[in-house]
């Protein structure tokens, strides 16, 4: 039996980009979507959230020890194994495996991930370049495609900022940086040894110059180091948006985050710009508003890293 790629393949992807191969198994008698498969990954994952959907609890998880690291090397909290069905492919060229998942309590595009064990254990050849998957059975080549549309819109969805905003792994601490000025502050784990607070603690006031509390203040990186350019498609036609009309309370909140960027020199007025894009004010928790830029039609131009370290989220 031989498993190979070709142009007819390709049929029915109007784009080609670096996606990743995401697929809809069914795991456990659910149709599970947002399966990525990874063979850079070792082990098959099933993320906490998706486990407990999947009307599964906690009390069925057997004890694991398996160490998963993620790219910054900070290991991810394993809540326990369980050893579930998976179905890939459609009748009657499928395949029907028990993959013993790692229930990983983390955040996530994806429901799922099959590591090279799932990978190996299907026999299966992934191809992101054709967008399929293909694996023996016992009526030919089976195979499973790829949600190309939902696999190119992950790399939007992975860079949007958390609206509920992170919580502490454990309780803090305030270290004040000057007594008159209360804002001027920083934080440390309540659960540190008293005598490695206090280390810390004066570590941190007799630096306290290496600390800024305002852009304007923070010192910009020669573009002889180093600069950052978009890669655009030069294929793409430029997108200037019209102009928006906005309340008055958050017309204010935009002089002034414009003001404050133009003050510390982050940004810089154009006279005949190739790209416009509006202004898109998020209520934070606080109340107060937050300026984000509409880039939608600019990061469709532009070369995806499908595959993103989500500690680099602006």
């Amino acid at each position: 039996m031989t498993l190979k790629f070709g142009d007819p393949d390709l049929e029915g992807l109007k784009f080609l980009q670096d996606d990743p191969l995401v697929i809809t198994p069914i795991i456990g008698n659910c149709h599970v979507m947002r399966v990525l498969v990874d063979n850079g990954a070792f082990v098959d994952i099933l993320f906490h959230n998706t486990f407990i959907r999947m009307g599964y609890n906690d009390s069925q998880l057997t004890p694991s020890d398996a160490p998963i690291y993620g790219f910054n090397h900070m290991e991810c909290k394993v809540k326990g194994a369980i050893q579930l069905a998976i179905i890939i492919g459609e009748e009657p060229r499928e395949a029907t495996q028990m993959l013993n998942f790692q229930v990983v309590k983390a955040a996530s595009t994806y429901n799922a991930i099959i590591g090279r064990t799932g990978i190996h254990t299907f026999k299966v050849v992934p191809s992101t370049y054709h967008m399929v998957l293909k694996f023996p059975t016992r009526n030919s080549v089976g195979e499973a495609r790829g949600d190309h549309k939902m696999a190119h819109s992950f790399y939007v969805i992975t860079l949007r900022p958390d609206r509920t905003g992170g919580q502490p792994a454990e309780d803090l601490v305030p270290i004040p940086f000057d007594p008159l000025d209360p804002e001027k502050v920083t934080y440390i784990g309540a659960s540190l040894d008293k005598p490695l607070k206090d280390r810390i603690k004066t570590f941190l006031q007799e630096n306290n110059d290496a600390f800024t509390w305002t852009v304007a203040k923070m010192p910009g990186i020669d573009p002889n180091l180093i600069t950052h350019r978009l890669k655009v498609d030069p294929t793409r036609k430029a997108v200037k948006k019209k102009k928006r009309t906005y309340a008055p309370d958050r017309l204010e909140a935009i002089k002034k985050e414009v003001e404050k960027l133009l003050e510390a020199r982050f940004i810089e007025e154009v006279q005949f710009p190739e790209w416009l894009a509006n202004p898109v004010m998020v209520k934070k928790a606080n109340g107060k508003w937050m300026m984000c830029i509409d880039f939608t039609d600019l990061n469709d131009a532009c070369t995806k890293n499908c595959y993103p370290y989500q500690g680099l989220i602006p």
